[in-house]
């Protein structure tokens, strides 16, 4: 999931081709392969049932320091990958700090300025510009090509591009998410209406979230809404890409934000609150009564880390693709996530080992029965191990496969996580303000977000 400050949902809040035959996974040899290539001395091997696993032991006894920011689901998925780490390399021990989302940048920064630095930090994509400015993420590089068993092939290039910064990578892609359209079925199959499908537009989903939005105790205020939005700037980027617009260009030096295209859009989500009252307001929402996982919103649009979420509590959901633009586009916002290795840490050469293990078969398999996102590695992504995890009967994970082939991430820039403190509340005006002039906002908000952008290295 992603993480941001004051991240507002109107929803509760407002304000990876399969590949041929049986390759390993990047971090290098399988088990399978290295029990029937031998194994060498100095390797342990231990058995699980019929099968042998070999583990890679010696060296010196280490504990690596880890953070990661996440729901539950995430660190439980994780400290079972760490776990199979630890077997195949028995003196390396993984010290897992799971950090609150609000807080995770600033105590991260903290350890680093106090002297204990983490070996290793988790890192989602739109920051890696800022991060990477600031000397705190070591340059994979060379470890990628010096490790002959790494095959870089078993990810889409693009999935390297959000962490890579002129021409060098600096994080390792693990996991991604997507948008992808979230409905109730309860709620539809009670209204006798057909679930959402891959034919939805923004016309057909304001339709049907009119339909769905009622008054169902008679009091004269809605108890149940038709649909909801992460009202928050990252998670629109696809309505704006899908509609032809953009937020920065990419040159990542040039923002367009006031654009016609930006303004028919932001008018389009403000109008299924004020107008359309299909989407709950800020004044609506103010005890966060409206959430999809209350089972009062029929339909919600935000990333797929939401499937492990809402497979916890029960809901019956299906998922979908995100509603095509009236020009017919459709992209949509890949938010991978992924691990880098804190250019402070004294044992960069061990954590390259985590790093690699976590897209290797093992690690990969291990992290998408934790269901907590979509595997870098395309073939665990289009394996049963990722597309049969979710455990609501029906849900179609192959929608977030489709997702990834016509997603995209945004041109952030080194100060970006200025600009999501400093400048995205700025659009509170259009969520909050019924009489909002979205033109004039849009034009207030592109001179300080340029500013912003300008100011960057």
């Amino acid at each position: 999931m992603k993480i941001k400050k004051s991240i507002k949902l109107l929803s509760g809040l407002l304000s990876v081709i399969l590949v041929a035959g049986t390759l390993a996974g990047c971090g290098g040899k399988s088990a399978a392969e290295q029990s029937s290539a031998g194994v060498s001395s100095g390797t342990a091997v231990q058995s699980t049932g019929a099968e042998a696993t070999a583990v890679q032991s010696g060296g010196e006894e280490k504990t690596l320091v880890a953070v990661m920011w996440g729901e539950q689901a995430r660190w439980d998925a994780q400290k079972k990958v760490n776990d199979a780490f630890t077997q195949k390399y028995p003196n390396l021990k993984i010290d897992l700090q799971t950090l609150p989302n609000d807080t995770y940048w600033t105590k991260l920064q903290t350890m680093i300025a106090g002297g204990t630095p983490p070996d290793i930090a988790f890192m989602q994509e739109m920051l890696t510009p800022t991060y990477q400015a600031k000397g705190i993420m070591a340059d994979l590089t060379d470890y990628m090509s010096k490790d002959t068993e790494f095959k870089k092939d078993c990810m889409p290039e693009g999935m390297y591009g959000p962490f890579t910064v002129d021409g060098k990578l600096y994080a390792m892609p693990t996991m991604t998410f997507v948008n992808v359209l979230f409905y109730n079925k309860d709620i539809f199959d009670k209204a006798g209406i057909p679930y959402p499908d891959e034919n939805y537009t923004w016309d057909t989903l304001r339709d049907t979230a009119k339909q769905l939005t009622k008054d169902t105790n008679g009091d004269g205020k809605i108890d149940q809404y038709g649909f909801s939005f992460g009202a928050w700037p990252n998670f629109i980027f696809p309505y704006i890409w899908a509609n032809g617009g953009e937020f920065v260009k990419d040159d990542r030096k040039t923002s367009v934000l006031n654009s016609a295209e930006n303004v028919q859009t932001f008018q389009y989500l403000h109008d299924l609150i004020w107008k359309d009252k299909v989407t709950p307001s800020a004044a609506a929402n103010k005890s966060n009564a409206f959430d999809f996982a209350n089972g009062n919103i029929a339909m919600f649009d935000l990333g797929s880390w939401n499937v492990a979420v809402y497979d916890d509590k029960k809901i019956n959901y299906g998922i979908t693709l995100t509603p095509k633009a009236p020009n017919g586009g459709r992209v949509v916002n890949t938010f991978p996530n992924g691990w880098f290795i804190v250019n402070q840490s004294e044992n960069k050469e061990d954590a390259w080992k985590y790093l690699a293990f976590n897209v290797s078969e093992e690690g990969q398999k291990v992290a998408a029965e934790g269901k907590v996102g979509m595997p870098a590695n395309t073939q665990i992504a289009k394996s049963d191990a990722y597309l049969k995890s979710s455990t609501t009967p029906g849900v179609d994970l192959g929608v977030t496969l489709k997702s990834a082939e016509i997603s995209r991430g945004a041109y952030t820039t080194s100060n970006w996580s200025e600009i999501e403190s400093k400048i995205w509340p700025e659009f509170d005006l259009i969520w909050t303000k019924e009489n909002a002039d979205v033109k004039a906002v849009l034009d207030s908000v592109q001179t300080k977000l340029q500013a912003k952008v300008n100011e960057a290295k």
